[in-house]
């Protein structure tokens, strides 16, 4: 946990005093040797989600692009991960994503939205402008609706800016490029 909440100080503090880590943390981190030595314990966890996503969506939120085809390379499938990158806005392990298959428009039952969806929450950054042009530019539907039937990328943002709205100027402006992308793209509101 203490590397999935942002807490490299005590990450680090813990290896040093033996701790030990999975798949998931040892692919977020790029341990490219931490994964290999596990991998050929046992190759199946190549897939394993028993931490809420596979070692492909925690790459997603990873700084190590190689580590997608790495992982592929050694077995893993390419399912939903593509929305890990899009909400971090890592543009690079986003593109390694979709070069080994994953689907810019593909609806995320664990997300139960589309990468654009996500992209547009600006979930971890205040800019995702250059994500979202990507991913229409690859075709994702910029009308595109998330698992309830109703909620367009332009509603996420939407959302999203009046939450931000009168607090951080720089979000609330990043949120402000976006709809007017959305919107020039063709977006409409659909549901929430």
């Amino acid at each position: 946990d203490s590397y999935e909440f942002g807490q490299e100080g005590l990450t680090r503090l813990l290896l040093e005093r033996g701790a030990h880590y999975d798949i998931s943390v040892a692919a977020a981190r790029g341990d490219f040797a931490r994964v290999t030595e596990l991998l050929a314990r046992d190759p199946a966890l190549a897939n394993d989600p028993s931490n809420g996503l596979s070692p492909l969506g925690w790459a997603g939120y990873g700084q190590d692009p190689g580590m997608v085809p790495f992982l592929v390379a050694r077995g893993a499938r390419v399912r939903d991960e593509l929305c890990c990158p899009c909400g971090t806005g890592n543009l690079e392990i986003a593109r390694e994503l979709v070069a080994c298959g994953a689907d810019p428009d593909g609806l995320s039952p664990i997300w139960r939205a589309r990468p654009l969806h996500v992209a547009a929450a600006l979930v971890y950054t205040s800019e995702n402008v250059p994500m979202v042009e990507w991913l229409l530019g690859l075709g994702a539907d910029v009308n595109g609706r998330a698992a309830d039937g109703a909620t367009t990328p332009l509603d996420v943002a939407v959302r999203r800016a009046a939450e931000v709205a009168g607090g951080d100027a720089r979000r609330e402006r990043g949120f402000q490029r976006l709809i007017a992308l959305l919107t020039a793209r063709g977006g409409v509101r659909g549901g929430s």
